[in-house]
């Protein structure tokens, strides 16, 4: 066409102009458990053509024809989407016509996909950014069982801690020493453990004894048990029914087929 162009004036016809699409796809974005579902609503292109486009898109081709005979014009207009996609790498996996991302990408994803018009983050996306972002507006209330007054900090620590958990992620509350850490780790696992529940705490071998006093120091409700000794006395206590077991990371490596 661009060639003809250059000789007159082209009309297509309704059939062919129809033939054409060349306007960025609809994106919706969405939180699902440990995923980020990025999905495309692309006329016409079939689920099991899907991956076709979007390697299209991330070899920066100029277009793509459909089975059904679709004309894709990858024009300026898809320039920022194909440097979304090129940002991801190959980092997702494919499901119909979304793209299925690991949670942990959410700020990237946030970040890269906010100047392309046609996306669309859904309330489930944006409230989990807001609290991924701003920790200390994700609700919470302390246990009533937790004999300690927490400060801002360490409030704000548990709620950080407890939200990581509510999305399916893993964190460290990197605090400097003195401030505090154990109080707010046992005040998430207090806030967060259910009945039935059993959580592990590994430290160095020093400071197990330590966490042990914590727990004793800051509640009155935890059935905890130190895992230390021999291997036949750890045995009797991994194999004991406890919701909360401390031992040392030494300890953790040669039992770890028993936890």
């Amino acid at each position: 066409l661009p060639a003809f162009q250059k000789l007159g004036q082209i009309e297509l016809s309704p059939t062919l102009r129809n033939m054409r699409m060349d306007e960025v796809p609809e994106i919706h974005i969405d939180s699902q458990g440990g995923l980020l579902d990025i999905s495309f609503d692309i006329p016409q292109v079939e689920d099991g053509e899907f991956a076709n486009v979007i390697a299209k898109l991330q070899e920066n081709a100029e277009f793509y024809i459909s089975e059904s005979g679709k004309f894709y014009h990858f024009n300026e207009k898809f320039d920022r989407l194909k440097a979304a996609l090129n940002e991801l790498d190959d980092q997702f996996v494919i499901q119909g016509s979304s793209l299925h991302v690991n949670i942990n990408r959410s700020f990237q994803i946030s970040k890269i996909f906010e100047n392309i018009s046609s996306s669309n983050f859904s309330n489930e996306f944006k409230a989990f950014y807001e609290h991924l972002t701003h920790p200390e507006t994700f609700p919470y209330e302390k246990p009533e069982h937790v004999k300690a007054e927490l400060r801002s900090y360490q409030e704000t620590g548990v709620r950080w801690m407890s939200m990581l958990t509510h999305y399916h992620l893993g964190g460290v509350l990197a605090d400097d020493m003195g401030l505090g850490k154990t109080v707010q780790a046992i005040t998430y696992l207090l806030s967060n453990l259910k009945e039935g529940e059993t959580a592990l705490v590994t430290a160095p071998a020093s400071l197990i004894y330590n966490w042990a006093s914590e727990f004793e120091q800051f509640t009155d409700t935890v059935d905890y048990v130190v895992v230390d000794g021999m291997k036949a006395d750890r045995d009797a206590l991994i194999h004991g029914k406890h919701q909360v077991y401390i031992t040392s990371y030494g300890s953790f490596l040669k039992d770890f087929d028993d936890y």
